[in-house]
């Protein structure tokens, strides 16, 4: 998977509720997600989020629990900047997230910054392996949406 495709992975997955497509974009040996601080703070469970905890976010969100079948779910990435590390890649992007969950009072509409580092896999491919997620002025973020599906 070349680097961009790491987006557009995320961003198919999301439209397919498919967390097994989803969690390719992650390396799963190291991987950490760092929240948006004004969910952090209001949610300390966000700390020290691992593969494992994005792996149950996946599945969840993914769930019949939470989503209908037809639910929206999808993500735009846009003012796209790569940045060429040598052994690691920096992706900065800004994202409008639309969720329709099935729970009351979750957040529907999310903005922000997301800040990935990439570094190819053991099997040759670009993988997420830290995610930095910040607030556009006072709107809800994706670490509000992992806040709420977990």
């Amino acid at each position: 998977m070349e680097p961009e495709m790491v987006l557009t992975n995320l961003s198919r997955a999301l439209s397919a509720h498919r967390s097994d497509y989803y969690l390719l974009s992650f390396n799963s040996a190291n991987f950490r997600f760092d929240a948006d601080n004004v969910a952090l703070s209001a949610d300390p469970g966000l700390q020290d989020w691992s593969f494992a905890k994005e792996m149950n976010h996946a599945d969840k969100l993914f769930s019949d629990s939470t989503l209908h079948k037809d639910s929206t779910l999808k993500v735009i990435f846009s003012d796209t900047l790569f940045s060429d590390h040598g052994d690691s890649l920096e992706i900065n992007a800004t994202y409008q997230l639309q969720a329709q969950l099935k729970w009351p009072g979750s957040p529907r509409l999310m903005a922000g910054s997301a800040q990935f580092i990439l570094r190819r896999g053991s099997d040759g491919y670009w993988q997420i392996t830290q995610w930095r997620d910040t607030r556009a002025e006072a709107s809800n973020t994706w670490s509000n949406l992992k806040s709420s599906v977990r």
